[in-house]
């Protein structure tokens, strides 16, 4: 998959918009193992509800775990990246 500039720019202000990162799951240990939080505890920045099938929880963790790691922050680290190194290409 390619993306256009199009796409990196609505990825980029999306993550703009968003509540800046880092993000992690479960901040305060309390035991909300699939909510995303700020590092501190201080704001909720996502709740997953349970997968339908998904009777161990496997798939609503590995989610949980991506969408606190695919922060604004590091969203934004990334797209830095890809427009330099398409810089140095063209």
């Amino acid at each position: 998959m390619t993306l256009t500039n199009e796409q990196i720019d609505e990825l980029e202000r999306l993550a703009l918009d968003a509540t800046p990162g880092p993000w992690k799951v479960d901040a305060l240990q309390i035991g909300a193992r699939f909510n995303i939080e700020l590092p501190d505890g201080s704001e909720a920045i996502a709740m997953t509800q349970q997968l339908a099938g998904d009777r161990l929880n496997e798939k609503r963790g590995a989610n949980a775990d991506f969408i606190a790691a695919a922060n604004p922050l590091t969203v934004r680290a990334l797209i830095n990246q890809l427009r330099a190194a398409q810089a140095g290409v063209n």
